[in-house]
């Protein structure tokens, strides 16, 4: 009879745990509690033409009734260039103001020569390492080469731009729609996926990026049965909301602290300090006027291509003894120089021709302050329903330290993580020690 009880206890305790499983799975799956989870990311390549048949999805997605609130073209990148040297500090002003004043690719080259000569700070360091580290992905990675004089600026003024699909433009597509259960989700996402492949009908797009695992989960098998060329992406994502600006700074500003600002992303990026003055005003405007200046005097087309080379080996001695790893890199981008004139000439042209506008347009000293910000971008970054503020986080290097600091920290999604992990942790436990017990019984029942 004992053992009898012990048994229904034990299915009981299976039975519980099972119930309790289902109920948190289909609570994070519908995911009625945090609607940024649910965004979906369209990425397609850009020209002319595509842009037509862009504007034809985003109009066709917004006239769609059943998982998408609404969808629009994310320019948030050009946003972030734009506001790039505003909110930078008067000493990087003045490092990006070397390598651009002259805007030719011989100037730039020779900037970071100098600069791996010199020992100046953390600051030097990251930009020089990150240059090396782009000027290599631009040369042994064929997906750049489309917009390389662009991804070369991009990624040296703002390296947290998303780097592997800069290449693309953006379609959002937002979802503010309440579920009764997870299948009533995953239908209207299968229903979402077809009518996406039917206005796709010239194959633009090449990604579609989740944050959410469960709708990821339902586009990989919806993919294999249709045999999608469309490539599946799925980064993590924690949602934050807090109640005004002054916390919105704070709470961004303690998450950077934990994570690096590159994985923490507001309202707040798109937006510059409340005043441009002084030093930092003047800097600004005078790299404006030399841009100008020089692109009205001189012959943009030349160039040398010997001295490149030159500076390319300089800043490998430089840096060779203090990161060899780096100074490898550098070595086989010599020898790509010497050995792909063609591809590199092309390269040369397009920074000489159209850097001289490129920092022209993000010379400006305009404020943009949260009020200014455009409303698209605003309504993915405030939560009109509940009144708040919201922070996202894209990062997988959370330990324990970053959920004891932030779990409890107000309104967030952290608990989606955690929950599954603490209804197995309990079960676990309670399993463990009903083991252990019931060992111990049976010993006492056999003495």
């Amino acid at each position: 009879m004992l053992y009898n009880k012990k048994i229904l206890c034990a299915l009981f305790g299976v039975f519980l745990y099972l119930t309790s499983y289902y109920f948190v799975s289909d609570i994070i799956s519908k995911n009625n509690e945090f609607p940024e989870l649910n965004n979906i990311e369209l990425f397609y390549k850009s020209n002319a033409d595509v842009d037509v048949y862009r504007d034809n999805i985003i109009s066709k997605l917004n006239q769609y009734d059943g998982f998408v609130s609404y969808a629009y073209f994310d320019n948030s990148k050009d946003i972030i260039l734009n506001n790039s040297l505003k909110n930078k500090s008067i000493k990087e002003i003045d490092l990006f103001t070397n390598f651009f004043k002259t805007p030719s690719i011989n100037n730039l080259f020779s900037s970071f020569a100098d600069l791996s000569a010199s020992d100046d700070g953390e600051i030097n360091s990251y930009v020089l390492q990150n240059f090396i580290n782009n000027l290599f992905n631009l040369c042994f990675d064929n997906k750049h080469k489309d917009y390389s004089f662009d991804y070369l600026i991009n990624s040296l003024l703002s390296p947290r731009l998303d780097d592997y699909y800069q290449e693309f433009d953006k379609i959002i597509i937002l979802s503010e729609k309440q579920y009764s259960s997870s299948v009533e989700k995953e239908e209207n996402l299968i229903d979402l996926f077809k009518f996406i492949e039917s206005v796709d009908r010239y194959n633009n797009i090449k990604h579609i990026k989740f944050s959410n695992r469960f709708a990821y989960d339902v586009y990989l098998n919806y993919k294999d049965e249709v045999k999608s060329s469309v490539s599946a992406i799925f980064k993590p994502l924690d949602v934050f909301y807090v109640d005004s600006v002054d916390s919105l700074k704070v709470l961004k500003n303690d998450l950077n602290a934990y994570l690096g600002e590159n994985f923490v992303r507001s309202l707040l990026d798109y937006t510059t300090p409340d005043k441009i003055v002084g030093d930092k005003y003047k800097k600004i405007k005078n790299l404006s006027i030399y841009v100008s200046a020089y692109s009205k005097v001189n012959d943009l087309s030349r160039f040398d291509y010997d001295k490149l080379l030159v500076d390319l080996k300089n800043i490998e001695n430089n840096i060779v003894t203090s990161n060899s790893q780096l100074a490898n890199k550098l070595n086989h981008i010599y020898k790509y120089f010497e050995n792909n004139d063609i591809e590199i000439i092309k390269l040369i042209n397009q920074y000489n021709f159209n850097c001289p506008n490129y920092i022209g347009g993000i010379s400006n000293t305009e404020v943009i302050n949260i009020d200014a910000v455009s409303p698209l971008i605003k309504n993915d970054f405030y939560n009109e329903r509940l009144g708040k503020y919201v922070i996202k986080i894209e990062s997988q290097s959370k330990d324990y330290t970053f959920y004891k600091r932030f779990l409890f920290n107000g309104n967030n999604s952290l608990y989606y993580n955690c929950g599954m992990f603490l209804l197995n942790l309990i079960f676990a436990i309670f399993f463990s020690v009903g083991t252990v017990l019931t060992l111990l019984l049976f010993r006492k029942a056999k003495k």
